[in-house]
């Protein structure tokens, strides 16, 4: 059984999986990922396939957005985790 710290966090997960859609569209197109949140469709890419990484990349990005309204909502929570 994983320990805790062993097992990455929805949250992790959600900016490793932002990344990873990220440099893969940059790679494809030729843009440099550090200048995107989210790169524009690569010329040879099929329009379907790029808006299936689109709704995973806003799938993620909706994973972050909840974890830090719950956060903004607790902050008594980040101070406890900090101290």
């Amino acid at each position: 059984m994983p320990t805790h710290r062993s097992s990455p966090r929805p949250v992790d997960r959600a900016h490793r999986g932002r990344a990873k859609i990220n440099q893969r569209l940059c790679t494809i197109g030729g843009f440099d990922p550090d200048e995107w949140d989210l790169a524009p469709k690569p010329k040879w890419m099929r329009w379907s396939t790029y808006n299936r990484a689109v709704e995973k990349f806003d799938l993620y990005q909706d994973i972050l957005d909840e974890s830090l309204i719950k956060l903004a909502a607790n902050p008594e929570q980040v101070l406890a985790r900090i101290c």
